[in-house]
């Protein structure tokens, strides 16, 4: 039978006062820290090490034969601020920093048997976290969410692509396929059952940033648009 296993006796925890929500950039955090014990008695303890830590992910650009253009990252962290604290049996304590913007953490260690607790958040509106809940659920962007299926995964130069697009309700949509411009574009009628849209592939497409191994071509296409 699974059971709960703590490494120490003793363990800290951190709660944050803006829960779920990304607290407003350029603004101060809070946390309440509190070390206690399985049985929920909460214990003294001194010298807290306390680290508000900067999380920076740097994207960039990256070509290779085998994947054409496609971004890497690093990441780097910087420490921002440190606090000490004391937190006396049978209560909490709390830490307040300024941040401003972008992914931090914030991680507590307890000198007496050197374990580490950390929580990561996010300051300032998330655009990436938006545009993700607003891809599934109840949060699904409409009329705009288009199904959009190949018939291949590849195409040799002359053959012709096959596009199964099947709209939220019939209306006008622009398809283009796109490398480092637009190859090739139309604007078409997509009635509300879907309509299988067909796109000759062009020798003009073998080129660097449209992935290809051979003559074999792996294009992009996008719905630009499917309005009523």
């Amino acid at each position: 039978m699974p059971g709960l296993v703590w490494p120490s006796k003793q363990m800290l925890g951190l709660r944050s006062s803006f829960g779920d929500e990304n607290p407003t950039a350029n603004s101060k955090v809070s946390f309440e820290i509190v070390k206690a014990s399985l049985d929920g008695v909460k214990h003294g303890v001194k010298n807290l090490d306390i680290k508000l830590i900067r999380e920076d992910r740097r994207y960039f650009w990256v070509y290779s034969d085998y994947q054409g253009w496609h971004y890497e990252w690093n990441d780097n962290e910087f420490v921002e601020l440190t606090a000490s604290l004391d937190i006396e049996k049978g209560k909490t304590g709390d830490v307040e920093f300024p941040v401003a913007w972008g992914n931090y953490r914030i991680e507590v260690r307890d000198p007496v048997n050197n374990l580490l607790t950390s929580t990561q958040f996010y300051v300032g509106w998330n655009w990436y976290e938006d545009w993700q809940n607003s891809q599934s659920g109840s949060g699904a962007a409409r009329p705009d969410k288009i199904t959009m299926a190949l018939d291949k995964a590849a195409y040799d130069t002359g053959e012709i692509i096959k596009v199964n697009i099947i709209p939220p309700q019939a209306g006008e949509a622009l398809v283009m396929v796109e490398g480092k411009h637009p190859l090739w574009l139309k604007r078409l009628h997509i009635p509300a059952e879907g309509a299988t849209v067909e796109i000759p592939v062009s020798a003009d497409w073998q080129q660097h940033n449209i992935w290809h191994q051979s003559n074999r071509v792996t294009v992009h296409i996008c719905v630009l648009s499917c309005l009523s």
